[in-house]
This record gives structure tokens, C-alpha cells and sequence, in this order.
């Protein structure tokens, strides 16, 4: 495990320890520390200006041990120029959390105990205890609550002419009376205990919804279920192939059987804690998670280093969430964020809003309930760099759909991170709106690297999606604040051009519900998007989706359809190529060109799909190769309209494009080096970076989970 302290900056060093104190006249040195960071704050706010400058740099080192909050820390301007570090190689975990050091009463396995306060997610040492669910899944570290298996609804509560239980279509527009509840067999039952605090997830299509239980009655002989709340995204059956009428119930001792589950409900001022221990650890102490946010930080020349933050919690409504995260960054600069981990939330990990010269580098994020981190800015920001970090295990409890990064900026670079073990995507960005003479205005006349606004690059995103929601993307971009899709023309130039450059990623195996474990995804008509130098195998849904939007382009990419085995929900490459449907008046012009399309198989696999746009016009394809070593398969009639290769080649769509074998060294385990004599190299397809995916091989994180 590597050390977390690199050289400080120079300033008074002050300590906090947990065998310290926080009484009058404590020094805060080694050697008689001060006792809670909170303190530690205060004692420096009267040590130094209001407005710290750089000669006014402090430091406080935090010895090893587990610090849990009874309030959240607040780092204002008056924190400028600090660091906040870990104390030599030790742990030292920041918690939001309270420990339930209950007297426990034993029932078979499971135990049970009271306590003041309210609940929130449970904790057993690194394990996320689940909410007793029904069916049961697996548990273990760092496992998606929401997983197979699933119940299914057996009735709406109303069908309608476009609205059947028995409908094939991708989604049928249903009643707002099925926001309300539906049909069930036996999986709920009206004598259960404390049934309004008994959850339901009902599964969408990119959306997981929670609603809680109203009521359960028999009607005709049929039991039915009621929500407090109709769902807000969508009615139960609207998106009936991916939602697949799905849903799972939560926190009800009725369903509390299996080890590592637990239910919490709150009566007569007190919350009822039960669970049963996981069996294959030892004795912990549980902790419940209590505050939503365990430290804010709006101040300039701040350093976080060698930190955990754990155990943040949320209590609102179920939704899209840009605002709870248990450490939240805004209005600040210079701020270097470093080595930490971000582990066991309710929702966010991190969040960073207007912020310049940001820099979250080797830290790891796990066991996320929502998104890992996420960056939102109303202003064009300077200089924010997100690179060498681990994310494992995110949009583990909230389904809205959540990624590893949600971002929302401008000028960021996305670099060398691993992303792995995600309910729906990797990364999800989304640029603030500016217009198709962007480059023109700034006198820019051959674009290169430097030129786009966002650089996601030499990521290794991996194992994406578990087969929980549907129609996402490893990387997937957008437009922020306004509604591209279905604009006219001369808002689609005016406001609706991102300048995102997704570069020299190594992406595989994703993993949806129904459909949509796509590689590299631009959406709702997102323009001047462009994605180079990737290179995409294992299984997925579609490999390159311009979903809408003008300017975008895929060039000198390797999409390997490689011959995995079908499985429930995963399988090899669907769809190779993603566009604009055919009606709905949408735009769409996009370039696709020096690609390499190296096929192990084809069965099962096509080009295209059969409602969306290829044509001269508005898709220009071109100096592509096309390989499979079975020759046959150039007869299948894979290509857009149902054409073979002989017939595609013959349309003037795709042009000077070749099937030949590229020489690649050996695809089969990763070595995607072309030959010298690779016909690739006559079209003008260039060698791809392959040593520099993912975290750096000389980066060592501190909190390392490999």
C-alpha cells in the first residue's frame, strides 16, 4: 500500500487524533493533539486572518482511526490555504455515520435494537447491509442491491387501447392512473407490519423508481398494491420491454431471511433496528449512516489528502438528485483533492459546482448509492482535471440513472481513471451549450486536440451495466440546459454543440436489461461530438450511437465483435452503428470514417437499425475495413436496408471502404498492433496508443481495493 503524503506546503502543521482533546489550551501538536476536526477548524479560525493568504498556509494532520461527525464540517473562506492530510501511512476514515452499539435482542439469527434517531442506509464494517428484500439476491461487498431476481406485475390497474400488459412495442404510452400502484399475486400481503414503510422499486427503462406502499387490497379477487405517491417518471407499463413490468420489495421483517439483510422503521419517536450479521465475517458494530453531507468546502487553495469519507445518508424524494453528496465543493479554487476514498454513501460520493483549477486525482470511489462523482457548472470553469481514479461499484442503491461521473462543464479534462461495476453507465457528460461557429469565433481553422472543450481520454471502462436498467451508455454525452432534440435547425446550431473529443479509451463488456449497453453514445441531438482512437469488444449492445445531432464524428476507432458466449443479457456486439430515426423531423449529419470492424463471428449481428437514417446526405462513411475470417459472412445481409457487403458497397454511402484482414497482432488478448504490411495503413488508419489505458502504471493509490 502506497504512502499518501507527498511533500506538504509550507505552513504551521497541527494534529488531530482521537486519544487527543478539545479542552482550553490544548497546542494541537504531535504530541498533544486536539481531538475532532471541527475543532481543529475552529482553533484555526482564531489563529489566523479571515482571509488566509499563502503565508498564512496551515496543515492539519490527522492520525489513524475512525472520526464519525455529529455535524457536518464547513469549510469556508476562512479555510483558504489548508490542507487536511492523513497522518503518515495511516487510515483515517471521516464518518457520517453512528455506530448502533445497541443492547441487541437475539431472535434465531436475527437481532434487534432500538435507538433515537432516524434510519438511513446500514453499514457492517465494509459490507452494505441490503434492505430485506423480496426476491432475494445475492449479498456480499460492493453489490448492487437492485439485481435479478425480479417479481413481476401480474395486472395494470387500467389498460387502455395503447396501454396492454401482453404489448411487444420498445414502450406504449400508458395512463397516469398507473403512476398509482398495480396488480400483484402474492408477493405483498396487508397483515405485514409497519407496511408504509415498505418500499417498491419499479423498474423504468434507464430508471429505477422507489415508491412507498399506500395501501394493499383485494379487488375481484385480485390483491393490489398503492402507492403513497404516484411514480413520477413514468406509469407502470409505459416502458414495457425494458421495464419489463419488474419490481422488488424493500424493508419489511416479513422478508427478512437471508444474512446481511436489515429493516429499519421508525415508531414512537425511535427507529427499530433488525438484521441478520453477514456470515462470512467477523463481529462488527453496525453503523447507520446520518448525515447527508459530511463536508462542504467553498474556499480557495485547499487540499484533501489521504482521507475516507464514509456513511453519508439521504432522506428526500426519489429523483434525479445534483445536490446531495457527502463532501460537496462549490464556488472554490485551487483545489487538489487527492488519495482519498469516497465509500458507502447514500447518494454522491463527491460533488464539485463552479469551482476552477479543481484536481481529483488517485482516489477511490466504492460502493456508491448514486453517482460517484459529479461536476455541475452553470459558468464555463478553468483547468479541472479528474485522472487516476478507481470507481467500483456505483448507483449501488439509487437508480435514477447513475454513472460513475455525471458531469456537467466545460474545459475538463477525464483522464487514465478505471471505472468498473456500474448499475447503468461510466461516464455521463454533458457540455453547456454553444453554437456551430464555436471553433470559426475563436479562429480555429484545423481543430486538434486542444481545441475541444472536453477530453475524455485513456479511460478503461469495463464491466458496465448488470443487466439492471437499460439504454446507457460507458460513455455517453449531451447537452446541458437545453432541449436539443426535436429543436429546430437554427437552435441546433445556436446552442447545441458540445466540443467533446472522447480519445483512446479501452472499453468492454457491458451489460443491460433488455437493450442499450452501448460503447460510446452521443444523445438527444448533441452535436460536434468526436470519437477517436477508441478501442470496443466484448459483449454490449451498440458500439458507435450518434444518436441525432450534426457534426459528429467516429473515426480511426476499433469496434471487435469477439465470439462470447450468450448469455441471459449479455452477449456479443448487437448493433455496430446508431443514428437518427427515420421520422421526427430530427437533424442528423455525421462522419464515420478509418474504423476497423474486425468480426470473430456475425451471426445475430447487423449494422444498423431498421428505423433510423443511412443515407448519402446525412451519413459519410468511408476508408473503412471490414474483416471476418469467414468469408460468408460478407453474403449475410447485415448492412443498412437488409444489403450484404456487395450491396452496401454498391449504394455510394459507404466509399474506398475494404474487406481485408488488418494484421492485427492478436486482437484475442489485446494486442490490437496492425502489421506492417496492415491494409489498414493505405486507408490512413493509424496506430492506436495501447499502454495507457486506465489508472498509470507508476500511480499508486493509497486506498488501493485491487
Amino acid at each position: 500500500e502506497a504512502s499518501s503524503q507527498a511533500p506538504g506546503p509550507p505552513g504551521v502543521e497541527y494534529f488531530v487524533s482521537l486519544s487527543g482533546s478539545d479542552e482550553e489550551n490544548i497546542p494541537g501538536s504531535e504530541a498533544s493533539p486536539w481531538r475532532t476536526l471541527i475543532h481543529a477548524i475552529e482553533q484555526l479560525r482564531r489563529l489566523r486572518p479571515n482571509t488566509p493568504g499563502p503565508e498564512d498556509a496551515a496543515i492539519i494532520t490527522m492520525k489513524g482511526g475512525v472520526y464519525h461527525q455529529p455535524k457536518t464540517v464547513q469549510m469556508g473562506k476562512r479555510e483558504g490555504y489548508l490542507t487536511i492530510r492523513n497522518y503518515k501511512d495511516e487510515s483515517v476514515t471521516i464518518s457520517g455515520g453512528v455506530p448502533l452499539d445497541l443492547v441487541w435482542q437475539k431472535e434465531g439469527e436475527k437481532l434487534t435494537g432500538r435507538f433515537s434517531g432516524s434510519c438511513s442506509e446500514a453499514y457492517y464494517g465494509d459490507y452494505r447491509l441490503y434492505p430485506a428484500r423480496s426476491p432475494n439476491t445475492e449479498g456480499g461487498m460492493n453489490r448492487n442491491i437492485a439485481r435479478e431476481p425480479f417479481h413481476k406485475v401480474t395486472d395494470l390497474l387500467v389498460e387502455t387501447e395503447t396501454c396492454t400488459k401482453e404489448a411487444k412495442g420498445f414502450k406504449q404510452s400508458c395512463p397516469d392512473e398507473n403512476r398509482n400502484g398495480f396488480y400483484l399475486s402474492d408477493e405483498l400481503s396487508a397483515d405485514w407490519s409497519h407496511i408504509n414503510q415498505t418500499e417498491i422499486l419499479v423498474y423504468h427503462s434507464w430508471i429505477g423508481e422507489y415508491a412507498k406502499i399506500a395501501d394493499i387490497t383485494l379487488e375481484n379477487g385480485k390483491k393490489k398494491v398503492m402507492f403513497q405517491e404516484p411514480l413520477t417518471h413514468a406509469p407502470v407499463g409505459e416502458w414495457i420491454k425494458s421495464g419489463d413490468l419488474r419490481f422488488v420489495v424493500f424493508n419489511n421483517l416479513a422478508v427478512l431471511d437471508m444474512p446481511g439483510e436489515y429493516v429499519c422503521v421508525e415508531e414512537a419517536g425511535e427507529a427499530v433496528f433488525s438484521y441478520i450479521p453477514p456470515s462470512d465475517l467477523g463481529v462488527e458494530v453496525p453503523v447507520m449512516s446520518k448525515l447527508e453531507t459530511i463536508l462542504t468546502l467553498g474556499a480557495n487553495n485547499v487540499t484533501l489528502e489521504g482521507l475516507k469519507f464514509q456513511h453519508s445518508s439521504y432522506y428526500g424524494a426519489d429523483g434525479y438528485n445534483f445536490g446531495n453528496a457527502a463532501v460537496k465543493v462549490f464556488n472554490s479554487e485551487g483545489i487538489n483533492i487527492n488519495n482519498c476514498q469516497f465509500a458507502h454513501t447514500g447518494m454522491t460520493g463527491l460533488s464539485v459546482a463552479n469551482s476552477d483549477d479543481v484536481q481529483v486525482q488517485q482516489n477511490v470511489f466504492m460502493d456508491m448509492g448514486y453517482h460517484g462523482l459529479l461536476i455541475k457548472d452553470t459558468k464555463p470553469t478553468r483547468n479541472v482535471k479528474i485522472s487516476n481514479n478507481y470507481f467500483d461499484g456505483c448507483g449501488t442503491s439509487r437508480f435514477w440513472e447513475p454513472s460513475c461521473m455525471f458531469i456537467i462543464a466545460d474545459n475538463i479534462q477525464v483522464v487514465n481513471n478505471e471505472i468498473t461495476n456500474t448499475a447503468n453507465g461510466g461516464i455521463f457528460v454533458k457540455s453547456l451549450p454553444h453554437g456551430a461557429s464555436y471553433w470559426a469565433d475563436s479562429g480555429v481553422v484545423e481543430p486538434t486536440r486542444d481545441d475541444f472543450l472536453i477530453h475524455i481520454e485513456y479511460n478503461h471502462i469495463h464491466h458496465f451495466g448488470q443487466a439492471i436498467l437499460s439504454d446507457f451508455g460507458a460513455v455517453k454525452t449531451g447537452i446541458s440546459t437545453v432541449s436539443c432534440d426535436g429543436a429546430s435547425f437554427t437552435t441546433l446550431q445556436a446552442k447545441c454543440h458540445a466540443y467533446i473529443h472522447v480519445y483512446n479509451n479501452l472499453i468492454h463488456d457491458g451489460k443491460a436489461y433488455h437493450s442499450g449497453a452501448n460503447f460510446l453514445y452521443s444523445d438527444v441531438s448533441a452535436s460536434r461530438n468526436t470519437f477517436e482512437n477508441n478501442i470496443m469488444f466484448g459483449a454490449g449492445s451498440m458500439a458507435l450511437v450518434h444518436h441525432c445531432g450534426v457534426d459528429n464524428v467516429s473515426k480511426n476507432n476499433i469496434v471487435h465483435r469477439t465470439a462470447t458466449s450468450t448469455e441471459d443479457h449479455e452477449h456479443p456486439i448487437e448493433i455496430v452503428w446508431s443514428g437518427c430515426e427515420k421520422e421526427g423531423g430530427k437533424f442528423q449529419n455525421y462522419s464515420n470514417f478509418h474504423n476497423i470492424y474486425v468480426m470473430d463471428n456475425a451471426t445475430d449481428l447487423t449494422f444498423y437499425r431498421n428505423h433510423h437514417r443511412f443515407d448519402e446526405e446525412s451519413s459519410h462513411f468511408y476508408q473503412n475495413l471490414f474483416w471476418s475470417p469467414n468469408e460468408s459472412d460478407k453474403d449475410m445481409k447485415m448492412f443498412p436496408s437488409g444489403l450484404d457487403w456487395y450491396e452496401w458497397m454498391e449504394t455510394g454511402i459507404d466509399t474506398n471502404s475494404i474487406w481485408a484482414d488488418p494484421k492485427l497482432m492478436d486482437p484475442s488478448t489485446g494486442q490490437y498492433v496492425l502489421g506492417n504490411d496492415s491494409p489498414a495503413l493505405g486507408l490512413g488508419i493509424q496506430q492506436i496508443q495501447l499502454d495507457n489505458f486506465g489508472i498509470q502504471e507508476n500511480v499508486k493509490l493509497f486506498y488501493n481495493q485491487n
